[in-house]
């Protein structure tokens, strides 16, 4: 008869860990690979002896070079240099890596996504999500199969730049569709229902709305949320109607009140 306890924040807290997104996308992969120590300064190795050179000599140094040769052109901007590249037989997730932080092309980015072997490297994962010139279909390629709240964290970090967050949030709505009722209502009360607007016309299945209904008790953020989202169920309002909580709090009562889902019968107090 005591009190319940408090749920665990890390649990119900929508916000976004600064940590969160790189910690999981960046598993047990090392970043000391690529230390100017190992392999010399690539950028200034490129722009002082390859950056000259012609097209055509840039490929053919690229499809035999050397470690060194390697990484320096991997800063070339050129898509056809990383064909090239890409074709020498000791081309590796290092220089994956530095193409996918480095290249200005959505072109050769793409590259990239046609070796899954490299797609599936975390720190390649990373790198192509902050790299400014990312195509949608990369970012759709980097985030499938990922875990709904990865693709909601990177559509909502500060990390990434603002087009690989619109890309993620198409993701997000794609993806929702397609996954469990129970994946589906962990990204909801992980968030509090701050997901919610960006699912915006997005339905939610029976089984979804039944696990929603069942609970008990929800936090008055996440009452609000469904309260503000245009596409919540009548029986998740009428739900949310009736919890104690919101019996006893007439911002709650009123929030819900506004919303064009609750039936009728509850607006009239029924």
């Amino acid at each position: 008869m005591g009190d319940k306890p408090e749920p665990d924040s890390s649990e119900v807290s929508g916000e976004e860990k600064p940590g969160d997104l790189i910690d999981e996308l960046l598993a047990d992969v090392s970043l000391d690979d690529e230390t100017p120590e190992r392999i010399g300064d690539a950028r200034r190795l490129y722009h002082t002896r390859f950056k000259d050179l012609t097209v055509e000599e840039r490929c053919a140094l690229a499809e035999t070079g050397d470690e060194m040769v390697r990484r320096a052109l991997s800063h070339d901007p050129l898509p056809r240099v990383i064909t090239s590249l890409m074709s020498n037989p000791n081309f590796s997730a290092i220089e994956a890596r530095i193409i996918a932080r480095e290249h200005p092309s959505g072109q050769g980015l793409t590259l990239l996504a046609q070796r899954p072997t490299l797609i599936a490297d975390p720190e390649v994962r990373r790198r192509l999500l902050r790299n400014g010139h990312v195509t949608a279909p990369l970012v759709q390629t980097v985030l499938r199969g990922r875990p709904l709240i990865t693709v909601h964290q990177v559509s909502m970090s500060h990390d990434v730049p603002e087009n690989t967050k619109t890309f993620a949030r198409q993701e997000l709505r794609r993806a929702f569709a397609e996954r469990s009722p129970d994946e589906k209502v962990a990204l909801i009360l992980k968030t509090e229902g701050r997901v919610l607007s960006l699912l915006v016309g997005v339905a939610l299945d029976g089984r979804t709305i039944s696990m929603i209904v069942g609970r008990s008790s929800m936090s008055p953020m996440l009452i609000r949320n469904f309260a503000q989202w245009p596409t919540t169920p009548p029986p998740i309002l009428s739900h949310m109607m009736r919890l104690p909580q919101v019996q006893r709090d007439k911002s709650l009562q009123q929030a819900l009140m506004r919303h064009p889902n609750l039936p009728s019968s509850l607006k009239r107090g029924g």
